[in-house]
């Protein structure tokens, strides 16, 4: 079995212990996803090297649900080009025009 060298951010645990400072999209807004849209997903690495937000791709809604998503930009650590994930994991929505 492989450890990876990253971490899920549950965005409904830091919310809750810090409501005022972590701001979430509401589970209405993240169950109603559908393939195609832009999410933000954050990834807790080992110190000293802390953690990382970036943008994904919903490129497949599953069962539970959950979201197979596919890496939008350059990250600075050791983050994967996919990942599946559940709603606690999804700290924004793109709002705008999706980019390509």
């Amino acid at each position: 079995m492989t450890t990876e060298p990253w971490a899920l951010i549950d965005g409904d645990e830091r919310h809750a212990a810090n409501p005022k400072t972590w701001g979430m999209p509401s589970q209405r807004e993240r169950l109603a996803l559908k393939e195609g849209a832009v999410v933000k997903v954050g990834f807790q690495f080992p110190l000293p090297k802390g953690g990382e937000r970036l943008w994904y791709r919903v490129v497949k809604v599953g069962e539970g649900p959950t979201f197979d998503l596919k890496l939008m930009n350059e990250p600075l650590g050791p983050c994967p080009e996919t990942v599946t994930v559940e709603t606690k994991h999804i700290l924004s929505i793109w709002d705008g025009p999706v980019p390509d």
